[in-house]
């Protein structure tokens, strides 16, 4: 069984936190990962061989049924959230003794942009 009590990004929108309040962190970004900004159908009745059971797993996408049966969900893109992991994940590279330069190649970003990212934590 998943854990619901994950720690929640603050900059979901207030959709995603709910369907993560039921499903979980976990649950919440396999779904946006796999269709962002996209709108899916949520049956009432979730069948074994289902698209969800085979993404969530079948308790998961059982509990999505019970709470969002019936409904479409919009996905968010996550495109924050991403952006805000990236953006961990530079520092600590950095932090770890990595120099901006191959931090820009490694994230095919610009050293502009890297040390932007890294002022902003100074």
């Amino acid at each position: 069984m998943e854990e619901k009590t994950e720690k929640i990004p603050e900059d979901w929108p207030q959709s995603m936190i709910d369907l993560a309040m039921v499903i979980g962190v976990a649950s919440t970004e396999r779904l946006m990962a796999k269709h962002p900004g996209q709108r899916i159908y949520v049956p009432r009745k979730m069948a074994d061989h289902h698209r969800l059971v085979g993404l969530l797993g079948k308790e998961v996408a059982y509990r999505l049924s019970k709470s969002y049966g019936g409904d479409q969900l919009l996905l968010c893109l996550g495109t924050k959230a991403k952006r805000r992991r990236r953006d961990q994940e530079i520092i600590r590279r950095f932090d770890a003794g990595e120099l901006p330069g191959e931090l820009a190649v490694a994230f095919d970003l610009t050293t502009r942009q890297i040390f932007n990212i890294l002022k902003q934590t100074f």
